[in-house]
């Protein structure tokens, strides 16, 4: 789909809605990050006397890493990965907010760091777009949990008839359903 199709699309699929809240990685940018040695190398440092035969998944690992009270050693290991990483921003995503996103009141709640994201839209000039970030180091449950939407309401006033959330997994999806707002899959516009 050509650039102008695909922002008279997203303007249908949006509607009234005033408040864009966006996932980040898959969504606005493609993080290139290896998540088999990141999930590899947090089992190994943070649950040694564990034998896994795969890596669990992000979300198992969060589970264990709250019981344990880990989580500061697994920001840093996250770090590790994210700040070394390399991207490339998904181009219909981007000419769509450079095109119209200072027509709505647009944020960012992603499972991603805060230092990544805003690095990366400062880099890119897209900083002023966007007037709240709500990264995995601002909230204790990761996506499919709605905790980082529960915040940015708490910054909101608008009613969630007003928001849509744009992502492109089936944990933003529920994210958004569960937290009752809107949701448009980007890898289907």
């Amino acid at each position: 789909m050509d650039m102008e199709s695909f922002n008279k699309r997203m303007k249908q699929l949006i509607g009234a809605a005033r408040n864009i809240v966006w996932d980040f990685d898959g969504t606005l940018a493609d993080l290139h990050i290896d998540w088999f040695a990141l999930k590899k190398e947090v089992c190994e440092r943070l649950f040694p006397t564990e034998k896994f035969s795969d890596p669990l998944s992000l979300g198992q690992i969060e589970e264990k890493v709250r019981a344990l009270r880990l989580r500061t050693k697994y920001i840093h290991i996250l770090r590790t990965y994210e700040s070394g990483a390399t991207y490339t921003l998904l181009a219909q995503s981007i000419h769509f907010i450079k095109s119209y996103g200072k027509e709505y009141r647009m944020a960012i709640v992603s499972d991603n760091l805060k230092s990544t994201i805003l690095s990366i839209l400062e880099r890119e000039q897209l900083d002023t777009f966007f007037v709240e970030t709500v990264a995995k180091d601002d909230i204790m449950y990761s996506k499919p949990h709605p905790e980082g939407l529960i915040n940015l309401q708490k910054k909101w006033s608008d009613s969630k008839d007003h928001w849509v959330f744009i992502g492109n997994s089936w944990k933003d999806k529920e994210a958004a359903l569960s937290f009752g707002v809107r949701f448009i899959d980007i890898t289907t516009v």
